[in-house]
């Protein structure tokens, strides 16, 4: 028979062995849950990056048709104050008589005359209308921003995650070759 400290070695033995392949399983699990986990993380920073681009192209578009409309609110605001002098010069466009001398201009032609004056309402309400598609579009472009600010926070997020997985993929991989090292070598038996 086999004297009982040797059997007692190699039975020692075997349970070390069993703890290092049940080590070794659990490092393997946790290297297929991470390198899943990585899968998915790539996926998300993938949509992240279509949404930024897509939220690029309409934070750029939106700043183009804010600037558009700044500069037409601009135009109309001067025509709505120039259309208003027009119409408080009443008394003297009620003078005007068409074929004499202008007494401002001395043109003889007077198409600002009693009759042709031109209303500021129109050039009012194109302003208004004008003034809220600018604020429309403002309030767009602010809410493009936030959501860029998000999806970038999201995009470091990820970036932060995917990093921690990869560090637990070389974690588990080196435990898994350093056990499977150790696994490769038999116990003795002494006889």
């Amino acid at each position: 028979g086999r004297d009982a400290p040797a059997w007692r070695k190699y039975h020692s033995t075997l349970t070390a062995q069993k703890d290092l392949i049940e080590k070794t399983l659990e490092a393997a699990n946790a290297l297929v849950k991470s390198q899943q986990l990585c899968t998915r993380l790539e996926s998300r920073r993938e949509e992240f990056d279509k949404e930024v681009l897509k939220l690029t192209g309409t934070l750029s578009a939106q700043t183009e048709k804010q600037a558009v409309l700044d500069k037409e609110v601009g135009l109309l605001e001067t025509q709505l104050i120039l259309l208003k002098r027009i119409e408080a010069l009443e008394e003297a466009r009620t003078q005007l008589q068409d074929g004499e001398p202008c007494p401002l201009c001395g043109s003889k032609e007077h198409p600002f005359a009693e009759g042709n004056v031109p209303a500021p309402d129109e050039a009012r309400k194109r302003l208004d209308t004008v003034r809220g598609e600018l604020k429309s579009v403002t309030d767009d472009l602010s809410d493009v921003k936030v959501r860029i600010a998000q999806v970038n926070k999201d995009l470091e997020q990820t970036a932060s995650a995917h990093k921690e997985h990869i560090e637990k993929i070389d974690e588990a991989s080196r435990i898994i070759r350093k056990n499977c090292g150790e696994l490769e070598t038999e116990p003795e038996i002494s006889s």
